[in-house]
């Protein structure tokens, strides 16, 4: 792929979402073990491993549902043309992040993943357009991070730093062509 022509395209690793999904499904049934190997006596441990239990379950489930539903995804991860970034690589993508709309980026890392911060004058706009679920975690986002739009490279087929670089191109091209 060619970063330098009019878009570029980064397809989902089908490989890298398996991975993902297997370690979820590795994880709910960690959690469902916990959960049956503490009984259900009344004691702080036991209530702490059962809670523990269902967040572990609730999560991994959840991932492991995102990844089973990506692995049949076969648009592409990641789509940047002359509009945009249009993001289709985590459970709280799917939206269009106009250039115009882009302040600045910041580069963070949370535990060994690395994450694109992406700044937008409007991220109300973003974050209302979004269904109930993707609502909650851009919110969270954005008040953990100082925004709700972020991408990794975990699901894509290239690496974080192959990542920056196509968009450090395309918005060169933008902000030199506007």
């Amino acid at each position: 792929m060619n970063p330098n022509s009019k878009q570029h395209i980064i397809k989902l690793s089908k490989s890298k979402i398996f991975l993902l999904t297997l370690g979820s499904i590795v994880f709910v049934f960690l959690g469902i073990w916990i959960g049956k190997s503490v009984g259900f006596k009344i004691t702080f441990h036991t209530i702490l491993a059962q809670v523990i239990s269902l967040i572990t379950i609730a999560f991994f489930g959840m991932t492991g549902i995102f990844g089973i539903t990506k692995l049949f995804d076969f648009k592409p991860g990641l789509t940047i043309n002359s509009i945009g970034i249009l993001d289709n690589s985590s459970a709280v993508s799917g939206q269009l992040i106009k250039w115009k709309d882009i302040k600045g980026f910041d580069i963070i890392q949370v535990n060994s993943t690395k994450f694109l911060l992406i700044h937008v004058r409007n991220p109300k706009d973003y974050i209302n357009r979004a269904n109930s679920f993707k609502r909650f975690w851009m919110k969270m986002n954005e008040k953990k991070f100082k925004t709700p739009l972020s991408i990794s490279s975990n699901s894509l087929e290239c690496n974080f730093d192959e990542l920056i670089k196509v968009i450090e191109i395309k918005l060169n091209e933008n902000v030199n062509n506007n």
